[in-house]
Formats: C-alpha cells, sequence, structure tokens
C-alpha cells in the first residue's frame, strides 16, 4: 500500500499530505515486530525525504527516544570485532529458559487484522459468549466419545485411569506412561487390572514417603523411568526429559557403600532384556573420595563416574555467597563483610560471567589481618577443591533421555556443605538451555535435609522452584522415609503418596498437610499399617477416574461416572521396573536377595 505515495505523500489522483501519510507509515510498519523505529526518528526520515525503502526489512514503531539519543554504557558498547560467540551463546541460552516469550514472539509477528475491522453484525451477546469459552474443546464433542469431560481436563491431569485414556482419541492423548494398578478397582473387575498412568507432559511434583524396605525408592525410580524411557511397554513419550538426582548417605567404607538406586535405571531388567535404558547415566562425586565411588558405581553397566567440579565460568554472585557461607549464621566472621563487599562491587561492575581470579586478587588485596586471613584462606581451599581451574573435568551433560546423578557421600562432606552444593547444581540445572522438560529428584532426602542452614537453603530453592514448575517446565520428585523434614514441601507437591509407616506423629503431620477427606477416621491409620510391599495410598485432587461407586466412596449413584479423585486416597500398587532393581533387600537365606523393595 506504501508503494502508491511518494516521500511527500502525493499518488496518483491522491494526495493525502505529510502528516496523514506519517500517520499511514507508522500504521503499516506498525504490524511488524521485526525492529524498532522511535517516532521521532521516523518523523525526521519523512521530513527529509529518507524514509526506510520497501527493500529493507520493516521495524516497528515505537514511542522509544532515538537510539543515538541514549548513551550506551562502556560495558555494554559493543567490541570493535563484533559481539563475543560466547556472549550470543549466554544470549540464546537465557531465551530458552523461558519458552512463553518465544511463542509471544512468534504470535505478534504474524499479520492481523486492525482493531475495529471486525464483523459489526456480531452481536453483543456472541462476543460476551466468546470471553466465557475457557476451552476450546468445550463444545467440540468429537474430541471425547461421550463428552464427559473436554481435552483440557485430561492435559491438566497428574494422573488417570486407563478408561479415561481410551475415551480420548489418540490425538488428544498427551504423553503418558504406566504407573501402576487402582487396587480396588482391580478387585471389583474380578483381579482384572485397571491401569493407572502417569501425565508425563505436564510439570508437577510428588512426595513419597514411607518406612525403609516398603517401595519408595522403587516408586521414585519408576516415576523417573517413565519420564526418560522410550518404550512401548510404558506407553507414549514423545519427547523424553533429563534428569537431576540427588543423594547423599554417610559414607563409612567402600564395602558398606550402597550406590544410588537410580543408577541401575541405564541397565535392563532381567524381565525385559529388549526394552531400552536410560542413556547417560553420570555420576558427580566428591573429588575427595572420587576413586572409592568410582569403583563402587564402576560395576553398575553404563554408568560414567566424574568428580564433582565447577567451573569458574558457571559460578555467579549467588553461587558465590553460598559457597562462602554468607548469610548462613547470624554470627558471621568480620572477613565476611568484606567478601559480601567485594562480590557486590563484581556484580554492579561486571557485565560478563564471573570472574573468579579477580575475586581472588580482591580478597587479598583487602588488607585482612592475620586472623582473618587464617579461616579465609582455609574456605578458600574447600571452595578450590570444588573448581575445575585448569579445566581438567568435563562439563556437565544435561541430555534428553539422561540421568546426572550428584552424589555426595563423602566421609569429608557433611549434610550442611552437601545441601551447599546441592543448591548450586539445582541453579546450573535450571540455567541450562535445555529446550526439553527437567526431573528433579530428591532421593533419601532425609540424610540431608535436615535443620541446618544450608538445608533450609536448599529447602527454600525446592519451595521456589516448585512454586513456578510450570515456568520452568520442571517435575519435582521427593523421596524420604520422614514426612516431617519439611511440610511445606507436602503443601505445595501437587500430589502425595503414602507406602506403609508406624509412627502415629508421621500421621498427624500428613493429616495436617494433605486435605484428606474423613481424616479423623481411626480406619485410615489401619489402611496405611496394613499396605504390603509396593502398595501406596495416592493423594493427588486432579487425577481422572471412572467412578466405581461405594466401595471408593463416592455413592452408587456416580458409578461409572468420570470424575476427580479430590480429597480421596486411592489404593495403588506400584509396576515393576523396566531397568534394574538394585534396591531389594538383602535376606538371610534364599541367595541373598529377597523381594523388598527399598
Amino acid at each position: 500500500m506504501l508503494e502508491q505515495y511518494d516521500s511527500q505523500g502525493y499518488a496518483k489522483n491522491n494526495f493525502i499530505g505529510k502528516k496523514k501519510f506519517l500517520n499511514l507509515l507508522i500504521s503499516e510498519y506498525g504490524k511488524h515486530v521485526g525492529g524498532v523505529v522511535p517516532k521521532d526518528e521516523l518523523r525526521e526520515k519523512v521530513r527529509h525525504g529518507t524514509w526506510p525503502p520497501h527493500s529493507q526489512k520493516p521495524r516497528r514503531v515505537t514511542d522509544q527516544p532515538s537510539a543515538s539519543t541514549i548513551p550506551t554504557p562502556p560495558l555494554l558498547r559493543p567490541s570493535v570485532n563484533g559481539p563475543s560467540p560466547a556472549a550470543n551463546q549466554r544470549v540464546e541460552a537465557e531465551a530458552q529458559l523461558n519458552p512463553r516469550l518465544e511463542e509471544l514472539r512468534q504470535f505478534t509477528q504474524k499479520p492481523r487484522a486492525p482493531a475495529g475491522s471486525q464483523a459489526k453484525s456480531r452481536r453483543k451477546s456472541k462476543q460476551e459468549d466468546d470471553l466465557l469459552r475457557w476451552s476450546s474443546s468445550e463444545e467440540d464433542n468429537d474430541l471425547t466419545r461421550g463428552g464427559e469431560t473436554t481435552k483440557d481436563e485430561i492435559q491438566d491431569a497428574a494422573l488417570f485411569s486407563q478408561e479415561i485414556l481410551k475415551s480420548y482419541n489418540a490425538d488428544f492423548q498427551p504423553q503418558h506412561a504406566l504407573l501402576g494398578v487402582n487396587v480396588l478397582a482391580r478387585q471389583i473387575a474380578s483381579k482384572k487390572n485397571v491401569k493407572l498412568y502417569q501425565n508425563t507432559n505436564i510439570p508437577n511434583s510428588v512426595f513419597i514417603c514411607g518406612l525403609q524396605g516398603t517401595g519408595k525408592s522403587h516408586t521414585l525410580s519408576c516415576l523417573i523411568e517413565n519420564c526418560l524411557i522410550q518404550a512401548l511397554i510404558l506407553g507414549q513419550l514423545y519427547k523424553p526429559l533429563s534428569a537431576l538426582i540427588f543423594h547423599f548417605s554417610q559414607y563409612t567404607s567402600r564395602i558398606s557403600f550402597r550406590p544410588c538406586e537410580t543408577a541401575y535405571l541405564g541397565c535392563p531388567n532381567q524381565s525385559f532384556p529388549d526394552h531400552p535404558c536410560v542413556a547417560p547415566v553420570n555420576v558427580l562425586v566428591a573429588p575427595s573420595n572420587y576413586h572409592n565411588l568410582r569403583q563402587s558405581y564402576g560395576q553398575i553397566p553404563g554408568v560414567q563416574v566424574y568428580p564433582f567440579k565447577l567451573r569458574p565460568q558457571d559460578l555467579n554472585v549467588s553461587s558465590m555467597l553460598t559457597l562462602m557461607s554468607v548469610d548462613q549464621t547470624s554470627t558471621q566472621p568480620l572477613y565476611i563483610g568484606t567478601i559480601t563487599k567485594i562480590l557486590r562491587d563484581i556484580a554492579s561492575t561486571s557485565a560478563n560471567q564471573f570472574d573468579y581470579r579477580r575475586f581472588k586478587r580482591l580478597l587479598f588485596n583487602a588488607k585482612l589481618t592475620k586472623m582473618q586471613l587464617a579461616p579465609l584462606e582455609q574456605r578458600l581451599e574447600l571452595l578450590e577443591s570444588f573448581l575445575n581451574l585448569d579445566d581438567s573435568a568435563p562439563s556437565w551433560d544435561f541430555r534428553s533421555g539422561g540421568a546426572t546423578i550428584i552424589d555426595l557421600s563423602c566421609p569429608f562432606v557433611d549434610p550442611n556443605l552437601a545441601c551447599v552444593l546441592f543448591n548450586i547444581g539445582l541453579s546450573l540445572y535450571l540455567e541450562s538451555g535445555l529446550t526439553t522438560g527437567k526431573v528433579i529428584a530428591m532421593d533419601e532426602a532425609h540424610k540431608y535435609l535436615t535443620d541446618t542452614p544450608a538445608s533450609k537453603a536448599l529447602t527454600e530453592s525446592l519451595l521456589q522452584v516448585i512454586r513456578q514448575q510450570r515456568h520452568y517446565g520442571v517435575r519435582v520428585f521427593i523421596s524420604t522415609q520422614e514426612p516431617t523434614i519439611s511440610p511445606r514441601l507436602m503443601d505445595l507437591c501437587s500430589s502425595s503418596v503414602i507406602h506403609r509407616f508406624t509412627s502415629p506423629d508421621w500421621f498427624h503431620v500428613l493429616r495436617k498437610h494433605i486435605s484428606i477427606k474423613d481424616d479423623r477416621n481411626p480406619e485410615l491409620f489401619k489402611r496405611i499399617l496394613d499396605l504390603r510391599v509396593g502398595e501406596a495410598l495416592l493423594f493427588a485432587p486432579s487425577t481422572l477416574l471412572v467412578s466405581s461407586g461405594d466401595i471408593d466412596g463416592w455413592g452408587s449413584d456416580s458409578v461409572g461416572m468420570q470424575t476427580r479423585l479430590g480429597a480421596e486416597l486411592l489404593k495403588i500398587k506400584v509396576r515393576r521396573r523396566v531397568t534394574w532393581d538394585g534396591g531389594k533387600s538383602i535376606l538371610a537365606s534364599g541367595g541373598g536377595v529377597g523381594t523388598g523393595k527399598e
């Protein structure tokens, strides 16, 4: 349309003048988002007849001032050699952290009709109806065979039954994997398995608790298998996720040490030898215990062991504050104030990646006393034992379909230091430029989520991740014996899997932090005590099921209806693993291996 006019606003048999021509120019170029053209700059171009030719990519017009009038800070000025590749990689990695912004950018690039160009004959009531149509599939009965639920409901459900899955056409089924069976429905159907599927497509969080040997680590491994392994025996997984698993235990000797059970995810089960496994499985261990754990984990096929080393360029001011134990105690050494000041100055003056050598140089130039230098040097020595200063350690490999285990079991690493390093590993994992979904798993969390300051800081980080799990695209699985480690984690988790336990105190904690129906019924605690190995009570309000009547508490009138689990507890039995089960209990007879699940 602009080709009809010259720079003065003239056209054949049609003169609109400079003012109207400028408005037309702004309207036409304003439809594009390829760039930004300030209005004052565009007015100058039109006034002098140098408006952008049509061969150039049009740019969006805004009210921002011209770029030539904005002073560029010295640290942000481009170099004469152009932008550095490292800077471009950082920008691209940061852009991948929020795919919703990329979706918004692509949407705004699409041409749209001008405002007010919609059909005026459309009634106001019809437009109001559009505002009340929350789901595009709400009135489309072709999406479901029966119309009881919509496509969005099954997409947002944490779990759903086999009957729910069958009621949807294959095109609208989210990626899912088998978790187990509904025990009560199995009893009604004369021992016919009524399968329960895990929705691996949406971010969610699961809290798993129970005594040792009841199956909690087995359940954790099955949840991770569902998110990482593409196997028809499990279900449909179009895009495998990646997993980061935290593990810590008190290390006494190589003989008594037991590797993290999730390390066996890379080994096939003897009953399913032809099915795929998780690959790769990398284990990051404390450098001071690298040789011992390398021999322990090296006996597991498919597992690669590396020392836990942080690259200096991966550090930032926040991780340095954590590593230097700043703000962890109420009474801090005097040199902590100097560390905080130096880090604050670095954060305000440096726009590039963190320079550890510069930090150390500034620290020793701060004229600290000998009394302050002694503990400072000791802390720096501990810090540098986990730094890859000579680039000898490989970079962390967070890959789709792979699992990374951080096992800091070491005589020289206490739970407080383990939580500090876990917190940094968590930050690096969330900041990685992965375009796939992420899984964060805490195995045996009661061993390190204690009352230490670093443990509380790690708990706060997990709470923030769970609160923003949909923005991060993260699934959080927490396995622990004691539900009392941090009740706030249980408050925010979307699902809870309760294996057998015998402590009345644990039961009181569950009643306080989970909205269970009839939680004061004494029969509820008896149901928990009667659970067998591998069985659990599932609390997941968003679970979609087909009601079976009085036996599950919904009444005889609701038989056959599709409904959410709500405040009910569902008794389930977790499936067998498709990978090697390395957590079986060791018995006194029977070949040394029993059937108990860890």
